[in-house]
């Protein structure tokens, strides 16, 4: 497996929220390009995992060493996942990151010339691209000053009509827990058991093949290393080891849209619908209250994409330019989901073609011209680490 960049040891955690008895985490990777001494602005990153999993720990590859060149913080924040709670719950812990982000990163990013909390943007990748999109709508004071979506889902009309055109699966389900197992994970509505960190298939390639083959519970061993977390932020337990066959089960049954959205077979169409187009982002930048005066986005999105159909970014990017909003479109030929991890420096191929100008859309409008040197260009060696290492604030 290709190996990914290690997790950087410049960050601190933060306890942002505790809902249910659950505790809601987030992660700040500050610069260290700050020559005037001034607050910078930040960026608010959600992962991505089907919305049922998926961790906050380690970043798509590229993000932290453009964002940072650039003098940028970035914040990561974690979720609940579905089944547990609803999109809407999803969202309201993402609106209360933020909120958290707006009250304290002045104090936390203090010693690093500050946060100018004001300025800020969105990203995700993938459902965190579609959770990005969504709070962006919900955002308003103040705005953000731009959106980098990656590959996210920002029409759920649009994902349930692929679901609902495939055809059946050949093979039943077959996970690591038998199929009654899951079904039972799957109808609790329990908030209390959610889950906030899962593994990823991607994460995998962080660690050795034996280690790999050895099954979930080596592979949680490692990841946690990987990942530099603690045991007060995160635990292996049969919660989060069931959550892997219910991503499995998740999308074997294709329940990505109905089972977080909540909806039912007793709805009729026009509920169905009605709820779909609440929670696509594509649909809420026609209402009047966000028309006009959505964020400038850029797109990143894989042609051959086979989760998120390249169409959501394309229509999404349409609509909002004939509204006169600043769009950016970056689609790369013939890729698939979750194609970006390959670009780690500048010395990879694709990197000015595809990550270059995520970073000059980034400084054109949340860094207001204060840069003198190409962003992705410049600064581009190796994170600074602070010599104690991490440090962790459970209440800030």
């Amino acid at each position: 497996m290709a190996s990914l960049p290690p997790v950087p040891d410049d960050f601190t955690d933060h306890r942002y929220a505790v809902k249910h008895g659950v505790p809601l985490w987030l992660r700040v990777y500050p610069t260290d390009v700050n020559p005037a001494k001034t607050p910078r602005p930040w960026l608010l990153w959600i992962h991505g995992g089907a919305y049922c999993s998926g961790q906050h720990y380690h970043l798509r590859s590229w993000l932290l060493p453009l964002l940072h060149a650039a003098g940028v913080h970035v914040v990561s924040i974690a979720h609940r996942f579905t089944p547990h709670v609803s999109m809407e719950e999803m969202l309201e812990d993402c609106a209360d990151a933020f909120a958290w982000c707006r009250q304290n990163l002045g104090a936390v990013l203090a010693q690093r010339g500050g946060c100018a909390t004001e300025k800020y943007g969105i990203g995700g990748d993938s459902a965190g691209g579609g959770l990005a999109t969504l709070l962006a709508c919900r955002l308003r004071d103040p705005p953000a000053r731009v959106v980098i979506n990656v590959y996210g889902v920002t029409n759920m009309v649009m994902q349930q009509e692929i679901y609902d055109n495939q055809p059946p699966a050949e093979q039943s389900w077959q996970g690591d827990a038998p199929e009654e197992t899951i079904k039972k994970i799957i109808d609790d509505r329990d908030p209390s058991h959610a889950v906030t960190a899962t593994t990823n298939a991607w994460n995998l390639a962080c660690l050795d093949d034996e280690v790999v083959k050895q099954g979930h519970d080596a592979i949680a061993r490692g990841l946690k290393g990987v990942w530099k977390v603690s045991d007060e932020e995160w635990r292996y337990n049969e919660g989060v080891k069931r959550q892997w066959d219910v991503k499995s089960y998740i999308g074997h049954h294709k329940l990505m849209v109905t089972l977080p959205l909540r909806l039912t077979p007793e709805m009729t169409t026009a509920e169905r619908d009605s709820i779909m187009r609440k929670y696509s982002a594509r649909h809420l930048v026609t209402k009047s209250d966000v028309a006009g005066s959505y964020p400038p986005t850029v797109f990143l999105h894989g042609t051959a994409d086979r989760a998120v159909p390249i169409d959501e970014s394309k229509d999404m990017a349409a609509e909002l330019r004939k509204q006169g909003v600043d769009v950016e479109e970056l689609y790369c030929e013939g890729v698939d989901h979750g194609w970006d991890n390959m670009y780690t420096s500048p010395k990879d191929e694709g990197w000015s073609r595809f990550i270059v100008p995520i970073g000059r859309f980034v400084e054109r409008h949340l860094l207001e011209n204060s840069r003198t040197e190409p962003v992705g260009q410049a600064r581009l060696g190796p994170l600074n680490i602070l010599s104690n290492g991490k440090q962790l604030h459970p209440d800030l």
